[in-house]
């Protein structure tokens, strides 16, 4: 993995397919030690694990065809505009929602067998 740390005031951490974790230097704000910081990344690291911008990727593809035969049906595009933000809400929420859940859970066990005190 490569460690990236960007100056800004916002707090937040991300992580690439390509196994690059970015964090936001405002993050630094929040985090007391080690064991906090270790937290971050192991929840970042965990998506990769579990490969959810591939999850993502392939939902999205799934979902964009979908969308496409809606303006085949109604060519107005009236169908389409109410189609995009239901999925939103329907799938792509509830599945954004999982994939941090699993993070959490994953990257607590990858800090815990690390020795850091999650």
């Amino acid at each position: 993995y490569t460690y990236t740390v960007i100056r800004s005031d916002d707090a937040n951490a991300f992580v690439l397919p390509n196994n690059h974790v970015f964090v936001l230097s405002g993050l630094f704000n929040f985090v007391h030690n080690e064991d906090d910081l270790a937290a971050v990344l192991g929840h970042e690291v965990a998506h990769n694990l579990a490969r959810h911008a591939g999850e993502r990727v392939s939902s999205n593809i799934l979902v964009s065809l979908i969308a496409r035969c809606t303006l085949l049906i109604d060519p107005s595009g009236v169908l389409y505009s109410l189609f995009l933000p239901a999925a939103a809400l329907l799938h792509d929420l509830p599945h954004s929602r999982d994939h941090e859940v699993e993070a959490d859970y994953i990257g607590l066990h990858l800090v815990a067998e690390a020795c850091y005190d999650p």
